[in-house]
């Protein structure tokens, strides 16, 4: 629908619903059964409660005059977690597909003439802590994920958002396979705070080398890191131009002593904090135009993201 004029590229201001499988798969897969996240939708309680979820964001987003990006559940359905639990290569197609499809069927009852809603295969990395020796030349990668991409393409996704990137061959691999199956790909590279990704490579260096290598294949960059205060110290060079989405941890959710599901001791960026350093980014760079947080399930987090949008409106 999206696919051809991503909106976010035209300057539309948008809200990233991505906080949508921490929030309800640990507690649905010890209440049901369901094996991780790749039987997700097959429990109408779980699509119901996703969709809830769903629902909150955008009544948020349209309030913010904002457009919505939904982000499937499908990070880590790729074939090594497959591989764990014992699941086929069909499972795995069968899992991505019905995840878009899901998401396609949820923003028929979202979508406004006010309120843009577009549909991402959200991508993650092989090796999300990935040491030094496990990282993929470009051509490795683009053969890993490109199964993938290619279903969540097929299945309609308006674009692939491949997220906590760790290194830039990975990501090249991914932008070509993604080339390959004619679909955006939108890029979120994760950032210490001295602009490093975990590989070890300059953040800016990261984004010259996939763009030369792709020839500025993907659609748009995002930097994701723990705390917002990291974007400091990395949004200071002119590669900044290709970053439009920032993505930061507004609370840092970490399962209390007893491990049971849906049991987190909860420390959290107070929201006002969170409000002021997405304003004060903006200002500095107007071209930003897509924010995202993972862990703000709190309506204050949430709406303080959203205030920034509303600010500048």
């Amino acid at each position: 629908m999206y696919r051809s004029t991503l909106p976010q590229l035209q300057g539309t201001p948008f809200l990233i619903a991505d906080d949508l499988d921490p929030a309800l798969p640990v507690p649905a897969a010890a209440e049901t059964g369901v094996p991780d996240l790749f039987d997700l939708f097959a429990e109408d309680r779980v699509k119901a409660g996703i969709e809830a979820s769903c629902r909150r964001y955008a009544h948020v987003a349209e309030a913010a005059a904002s457009g919505l990006v939904l982000e499937g559940p499908t990070w880590q359905m790729n074939p090594d977690r497959a591989g764990e639990l014992g699941l086929t290569d069909a499972d795995l197609e069968s899992a991505n597909r019905t995840a878009v499809e899901a998401f396609l069927t949820i923003r028929q009852v979202l979508e406004t003439s006010a309120t843009p809603v577009l549909v991402s295969g959200c991508i993650g990395p092989r090796w999300p802590e990935a040491a030094a020796g496990d990282r993929m030349i470009p051509s490795e990668a683009a053969a890993y994920h490109a199964p993938q991409i290619g279903v969540l393409a097929d299945a309609g996704a308006d674009l692939v958002t491949a997220v906590d990137m760790t290194d830039a061959d990975e990501v090249i691999g991914m932008t070509t396979a993604a080339q390959v199956a004619r679909v955006p790909i939108a890029v979120s590279l994760s950032s210490d705070a001295e602009g490093r990704l975990p590989s070890g490579e300059p953040l800016g260096d990261a984004i010259e080398k996939i763009d030369r290598a792709t020839g500025d294949g993907p659609a748009y960059y995002m930097i994701s890191c723990v705390r917002p205060d990291q974007f400091e110290t990395v949004l200071q060079d002119p590669w900044t131009s290709r970053i439009q989405g920032l993505r930061t941890r507004a609370n840092d959710k970490a399962r209390a002593s007893s491990g049971s599901p849906g049991s987190f001791a909860r420390t959290c960026i107070h929201p006002r904090e969170l409000g002021a350093f997405y304003k004060a980014v903006l200002a500095r760079f107007p071209h930003i135009n897509i924010l995202g947080g993972w862990c703000v399930e709190d309506d204050e987090c949430l709406e303080a993201i959203a205030s920034v949008h509303r600010a500048i409106a």
